[in-house]
């Protein structure tokens, strides 16, 4: 079989996901199978394939942990996944790469599998940075509103766990849903290098110390503060503690201040980022494992502790209830007093080795060759219900003039709705076979004709360009680029759509509201031309019109404004008409032409106003004669002659006494 694994984060990454794809692509190869990485780089754009990885052009988004975002569409890697011969798809994140999958697995008819790794719900504090409720339900409902938009064109998803599972149920995502855990490679954490170790636990200051574990993400959600803040309580009882944090992430810094602030600087060591080749030792050298964290789809890393024998601490979780179990394999606490009851506990206990053979017994499951055997199933049987003949099963009429279609292969069931109208085309009824293709092209034609008729009852609110078009039938409807261009096409051969009389009419709208040709170029930008577009319908425009357009905006603009020196207003009006959009050349045309009636008289009266204003507001904070100074200061730099500002500020004195 030739697989294809499709992911926004591979190795040099060191997280979760990447061990359980890497784990994946080993355990499938060893069982005599071709895989193909299919993921990311930072490159704006070089796509790259080596080493049978296909690394897209992204960008590195600094802020959200080094995370790369790559977009759907890219050109030059599809040409090689079509050249790959896939069997089946296999998608691990939702975003860029995820949905690049998606659409190359669509255009090329390949069945798609996806494992569902991170409970996004659990992650909603990375944008409700108030911590606000409203926030927080609002974001769990698109959580759930996106999970099933993603899942919809899948064959299978795969959950690493029961939880994972009945999350997906309860966003009522209506798909075959088989819960594998990922595996891991077992054998590493059986080879030892005892010199190596202690050489290694030696140059971290942790002989004759009791270590307790933490491996993984440095995140908010994990929870680590917890840890930290048991700790505090730990070392009261049990002063050789000494808790070592493996990993690095976002939160790093706030933990390194928090253990400052509980006094924990001789108790606590944070290693870094470890790569996947060097992490065993980190385990070996360690007595137990501790972790806090509510929001694992599986704990790979708990995983990794048990493969070396380590005593875990945990709090309760349902992905972990198969795996920590109370006093056979580790034990589940709740807060500080709880932790440092059951560490003491484990201390005292006369054979830690009865744990240590429990925890080795709990693993076998995750084996490599387990996770690899059952994920090739989960493959074949997606293959099997893409490509076998669908039968028609039952149609249920809906509202609207929709009809809930129920297909059947073996022995899953799926629904798909289509108009009325088109079920009716195809003749379409109970007990017909379908092959896939078939039901896609059925699913296509729908998906069609409900953007035209989105796009009908768009249009009939407003005109719209091509371009915009696009941009809101994207956020609706889930269209090829084939498509979209039929779709525009469509609507260009009904005329609701016409670029041409579009610019036309949206230049000759500018022309009325008396703007210039750079706010006409920068508004139809923002509508999907080009300047080299807008041009040529620019220059059939009569020079001397467009000049005499620039005069009554200016002279609008200035009857308008009644204050201010004449210096100001000249400064206020060249502002002006550059705002809206005329040329350097034909506002000094404008300045040459225009008459500014507002006179000497007018110019004194508005200083005076305006200097009144200024001295009271000086006086309030400082002596007569400095209020005086800063209130002429201000007036200069408003454009009034200095001379000017003296005789009107004697008048002002003059008048007050």
């Amino acid at each position: 079989m030739r697989v294809g694994l499709f992911s926004d984060t591979y190795f040099p990454d060191i997280n979760g996901v990447v061990t359980s794809i890497s784990n994946l692509k080993k355990g499938l190869e060893n069982l005599g199978h071709k895989v193909f990485v299919i993921t990311n780089h930072t490159s704006l754009t070089k796509t790259k394939f080596e080493d049978d990885v296909l690394y897209l052009p992204g960008v590195e988004l600094k802020f959200l942990y080094g995370y790369t975002l790559s977009t759907p569409i890219h050109r030059e890697a599809s040409e090689i996944v079509a050249s790959l011969e896939l069997d089946v798809i296999h998608i691990h994140s939702e975003f860029g790469v995820g949905l690049f999958g998606r659409t190359i697995a669509k255009k090329l008819r390949i069945p798609v599998v996806t494992t569902y790794h991170t409970q996004y719900e659990d992650y909603t504090h990375y944008v409700n940075f108030l911590g606000l409720q409203k926030i927080e339900d609002y974001s769990r409902k698109v959580v759930a509103q996106l999970s099933r938009v993603y899942s919809k064109n899948v064959q299978i998803i795969i959950a690493p766990s029961s939880k994972t599972k009945h999350m997906l149920e309860g966003y009522n995502i209506n798909k075959q849903i088989e819960v594998i855990p990922s595996g891991l490679d077992l054998e590493k954490f059986e080879r030892v290098d005892f010199e190596k170790n202690a050489s290694l636990k030696k140059q971290l200051g942790l002989d004759h110390k009791f270590v307790i574990n933490y491996t993984g993400r440095l995140a908010k959600e994990k929870s680590i503060d917890l840890v930290l803040e048991c700790f505090s309580e730990l070392i009261q009882t049990v002063p050789h503690a000494h808790f070592m944090i493996v990993g690095d992430g976002p939160y790093r810094q706030g933990l390194e201040d928090l253990t400052k602030n509980l006094n924990l600087d001789d108790h606590v060591t944070f290693i870094g980022s470890v790569g996947q080749n060097e992490i065993v030792p980190y385990y070996q050298i360690s007595d137990a494992f501790v972790s806090a964290s509510l929001t694992e789809t599986q704990g790979l890393t708990f995983i990794e502790a048990l493969a070396n024998g380590l005593c875990v601490f945990a709090r309760y979780d349902e992905p972990l209830k198969e795996i920590i179990i109370e006093d056979k394999t580790g034990y589940y606490f709740e807060d500080a007093a709880s932790f440092v009851e059951k560490v003491n506990y484990y201390l005292n206990l006369e054979d830690k080795d009865v744990l240590k053979d429990h925890a080795k017994t709990v693993i076998h499951p995750y084996d490599l060759r387990t996770f690899g055997s059952s994920v090739l199933d989960t493959y074949q049987n997606a293959i099997d219900q893409y490509h076998g003949k669908l039968i028609v099963e039952e149609m249920i009429d809906l509202k609207d003039d929709k009809v809930a279609v129920v297909t059947k292969v073996g022995n899953y069931e799926d629904v798909h709705v289509f108009d009325a109208e088109l079920i009716e085309s195809k003749e379409l009824r109970i007990g017909m076979e379908l092959s896939r293709n078939e039901l896609e092209n059925l699913n296509d034609e729908q998906n069609f004709n409900e953007a035209l008729q989105i796009s009908f009852r768009r249009l009939a609110m407003r005109d719209y360009t091509s371009y915009e078009m696009r941009e809101y039938i994207n956020g609706k409807v889930d269209l090829t680029h084939d498509e979209m261009d039929r779709l525009i096409q469509t609507l260009e051969e009904r005329r609701f759509i016409n670029d041409a009389r579009y610019i036309r009419d949206k230049i000759d709208y500018h022309h009325d509201q008396l703007r210039g040709n750079g706010w006409i170029i920068e508004d139809l930008k923002k509508r999907g031309y080009d300047a080299l577009e807008i041009d040529p319908y620019l220059s059939e425009l009569d020079d001397q019109d467009y000049l005499s357009r620039a005069l009554k905006r200016g002279e609008s603009y200035v009857n308008k404004n009644e204050k201010g020196s004449k210096l100001q207003r000249k400064q206020k009006l060249r502002a002006h008409l550059s705002t809206q959009g005329f040329e350097s050349s034909v506002i000094k045309y404008v300045e040459n032409i225009l008459v500014d009636t507002f006179s000497d008289h007018d110019e004194k009266e508005s200083l005076k106003k305006d200097l009144v204003k200024a001295y009271n507001r000086y006086l309030r904070k400082l002596d007569d004669l400095e209020a005086k100074d800063k209130a002429i200061q201000y007036m200069r730099g408003r454009g009034y002659q200095y001379e000017t500002i003296k005789a009107v500020m004697e008048e002002i004195e003059n008048d007050t006494d």
